[in-house]
């Protein structure tokens, strides 16, 4: 509306001020220099008799001359338009600036005789351009509704209102567009700065509510107990080497039961999880040349959409004909419109309607719902009138964000009203880094279809709101051991040293035992069953690297080396490890999709190597 009116505004001052300028010019250079025009009201009242005059002279001369008139001096008024709006866009912050700094310099001061000023100026009004030039693109088409605002609809033939939602993808809003209502949709629609902001809210105040009432208090006993934890494992590795694997052994299975088939599957991760790393390319021509090179060749690409909106993801589809399969590869967090899409947490629910008319209830994580569900809408009529009776196997792979929105439009492809996957047609989800998105039950209903890979101490599957709440609760503990140690900073200046000291030296010496901080953990775990709890969905397989001690020389046993291997269990969700937050100086760089794949390369090459030293001692035997 703001924009719509300063429009016209500008209009009608290109329409009508440059006559009075252009009037009162005219009568200042006949006045006398001492002469003040506000002591002359009949001077004044001429003036504006005479602008009057000449605008309705212009309105005649519009009004009789018609089109060739208008073709004259429109293409006249709408380039001066456009030179206003540029002085507005730039002219106009830079004069702002060199006001601010003018106001804080001397009287004295020469502006002009200080080149640095004018660079700094110069330099933070193209930085300040350069952010306004680049605002993300769906504020841009935002702006741009609002200014458009009462222009046609384009309205389809069934009354429906096609909506552009980027990215070359049409939604369709009214009739046909699924079970949600028009007033829903609008209230789900993350492109809108209003709705965001209005989720945003909601997701600070419900982790403000599971977290209020931890008493760490000041804020700062946070960040104490942070790096407290982070130093604490760091010593526990080294004190207590074992305890770390002996943990991420306690539960879960080995990945399958026979060899053969364990390397299979861990090379099919590889492939779908290069495939995921491929959706985070923006050309359509690179994508569609590596697909090529993919599992063999023959992949083809249908369809590739980059997305840049909150509350839709990017993707691209490939067929491979002579497999008869589809992949929907889901691109991960990359832009602020991603990020905007993770913030949106809070735990909402959904119903599921399968063919059979049954209904199920599950909660989901509200930014990843809302993308699948467009996704799923986007996807929906190719799948039912193309793959489906083709009898294509479909896979869906992504990372990150995209796993995360990946399971669950691999959910609701399996649980729907429009078709039924039958037996002749697959459909499984391997997604790599898979944020905590679904209930407990709805993660342990999808373990059939859905492989999720967690590496190492990656941050992003462990991060919820109960894992979140979890760890304060871990930090109250440690901040009461630091409290009895004399370390606490918060305390004394004394306490400071002693705090700062303990973290710049590695020893033995440890805040607690492993035993004390994984009690800690399991006391904090007490809440799992919170209605906001998500959990990593389907069959989770954890990769993690640890230390192995072999010897070089089987005559000695002095000749010892330690080397990294790689180890993996599978389990579902609910595993423990899962359930709290590493605290590592790895959390973040175990997330990429780099580590990813060196970590399951390692592990592919280590079972080769077991397999060629099983075959090797078969040979032996015989």
């Amino acid at each position: 509306t703001i924009q719509s009116f300063f429009r016209r505004l500008g209009n009608w001052i290109l329409s009508h001020i440059p006559f009075l300028l252009v009037i009162v010019t005219l009568v200042f250079s006949n006045l006398p220099d001492d002469h003040h025009l506000d002591q002359d009201p009949p001077l004044l009242v001429a003036i504006v008799l005479v602008w009057y005059a000449i605008v309705r002279i212009w309105y005649m001369l519009s009004d009789s001359c018609g089109k060739w008139f208008r073709a004259l001096v429109d293409p006249l008024v709408l380039s001066l338009l456009s030179v206003s709006l540029w002085c507005v866009k730039h002219v106009t912050l830079l004069a702002g600036l060199v006001l601010v700094v003018f106001s804080f310099l001397p009287e004295d001061h020469h502006l002009e005789l200080d080149p640095p000023m004018m660079l700094a100026i110069l330099g933070v009004w193209y930085m300040v351009q350069s952010v306004w030039s680049g605002l993300p693109n769906w504020l841009v088409k935002q702006r741009n509704d609002v200014i458009m605002e009462g222009d046609a609809a384009d309205d389809g033939a069934d009354g429906s209102t096609v909506k552009d939602v980027g990215g070359g993808v049409k939604m369709m809003k009214g009739i046909g567009a699924g079970n949600n209502k028009n007033n829903e949709q609008d209230d789900e629609d993350l492109t809108s700065p209003n709705t965001i902001w209005k989720k945003l809210n909601e997701m600070f105040e419900l982790t403000y509510q599971h977290t209020g009432d931890i008493p760490l208090s000041p804020r700062l006993k946070v960040y104490v107990c942070f790096f407290s934890l982070m130093h604490l494992l760091t010593e526990l590795y080294l004190s207590e080497p074992e305890w770390h694997d002996d943990m991420m052994r306690s539960e879960g299975s080995s990945v399958v039961t026979t060899t053969k088939n364990k390397k299979d599957e861990l090379e099919t991760l590889m492939l779908y999880l290069e495939m995921a790393d491929l959706a985070y390319n923006e050309s359509s021509v690179e994508v569609m040349r590596q697909l090529k090179d993919f599992g063999g060749g023959g992949y083809d690409l249908l369809r590739h959409d980059v997305a840049t909106e909150p509350g839709r993801v990017g993707h691209f589809i490939a067929v491979h004909h002579q497999r008869k399969q589809v992949v929907i590869s889901i691109k991960g967090t990359s832009s602020l419109s991603d990020v905007l899409t993770d913030l949106v947490g809070k735990a909402v629910p959904h119903t599921l309607r399968s063919s059979d008319s049954s209904t199920t209830t599950i909660r989901c994580h509200e930014g990843m719902y809302n993308a699948a569900r467009i996704l799923f809408d986007d996807t929906r009529h190719l799948i039912q009138h193309f793959f489906l009776p083709s009898k294509y196997s479909i896979v869906i792979c992504g990372h990150s964000l995209g796993a995360g929105v990946g399971t669950l439009l691999g959910v609701f492809l399996k649980h729907n009203p429009y078709f039924t996957l039958t037996h002749d047609t697959n459909l499984h989800v391997y997604a790599f880094a898979t944020p905590a998105c679904l209930d407990y039950t709805a993660s342990l209903d999808c373990r059939d279809y859905i492989t999720s890979v967690v590496n190492n101490d990656d941050c992003v599957p462990r991060i919820s709101l109960v894992t979140i709440r979890n760890l304060m609760k871990v930090f109250v503990k440690l901040d009461e051991r630091l409290a009895q140690l004399g370390r606490s900073p918060t305390s004394s200046w004394r306490s400071t040293r002693a705090y700062l000291a303990d973290l710049a030296k590695i020893d033995t010496d440890t805040l607690v035992t492993a035993q004390e901080l994984l009690d800690f953990e399991t006391e904090a775990r007490e809440d799992d069953d919170h209605e906001h709890a998500l959990f990593v969905p389907g069959k989770v397989v954890s990769m993690w690297l640890h230390d192995t001690t072999t010897n070089d020389n089987d005559d000695s046993s002095n000749n010892n080396s330690i080397k990294k291997t790689v180890d993996c269990r599978q389990g579902d969700g609910g595993l423990s490890t899962l359930r709290h937050i590493e605290v590592s100086t790895t959390m973040i760089s175990d997330h990429g999709t780099a580590n990813y794949k060196s970590t399951l390369a390692s592990l592919i090459h280590q079972e080769h190597n077991d397999n060629n030293n099983r075959e090797k001692a078969k040979q032996t035997a015989k």
